[in-house]
């Protein structure tokens, strides 16, 4: 689930992710039957951009790429 607030100049994202399986095997759990249990993810994501002129935009993004990682982007319009 993404969702996006626009503004004349800025642009903020919110997002959530959750993914149900049995990877990866490192963090494998086993229920009381000696099965594999199913591994719940969840992960979030924020961005903020700032549009300089009507053709270049910059942004800040925390976890964007799902790495716990912070991230610039810059988005030049021709």
């Amino acid at each position: 689930m993404t969702a996006t607030l626009f503004t004349k100049k800025f642009m903020f994202t919110y997002g959530k992710r959750q993914e149900e399986s049995i990877f990866p095997f490192s963090s494998v759990e086993f229920n009381s039957n000696g099965e594999i249990s199913e591994i719940k993810n969840l992960e979030f994501f924020l961005g903020l951009q700032y549009a300089i002129k009507k053709s270049v935009i910059v942004g800040v993004f925390s976890n964007y790429y799902l790495l716990d990682s912070l991230s610039l982007g810059l988005t030049i319009f021709i």
